[in-house]
């Protein structure tokens, strides 16, 4: 998603030149280039928060030698996407 917002915004600021200068044409080709690039920036940063907790969880995760069965289990899961931003708790018991 966030290569996506950075491509869009590159078109868009390569397409501002076509439009004479302080014409409301190329105001909103820059405002939209603009907000694909803090639509990338943020999408880019929530992906990589995303992928260091998954290493971490992976790294810190440890298998059992007994396969006791746990109670009482609680985790917290992220959620980002389109409009989209938040966590879900989970409970096992």
């Amino acid at each position: 998603m966030a290569i996506g917002e950075e491509v869009t915004a590159l078109g868009r600021n390569s397409d501002a030149p076509k439009y004479p200068a302080g014409s409301p044409e190329r105001k909103q080709v820059d405002d939209q280039a603009s907000l694909a690039q803090t639509y990338a920036i943020v999408f880019g940063g929530a992906g990589v928060v995303a992928i260091g907790v998954g290493v971490y969880l992976i790294l810190t995760s440890h298998d059992s030698a007994s396969a006791a069965p746990t109670t009482g289990k609680a985790y917290v899961t992220p959620m980002v996407g389109p409009g989209l931003a938040g966590a879900g708790l989970h409970i096992d018991f």
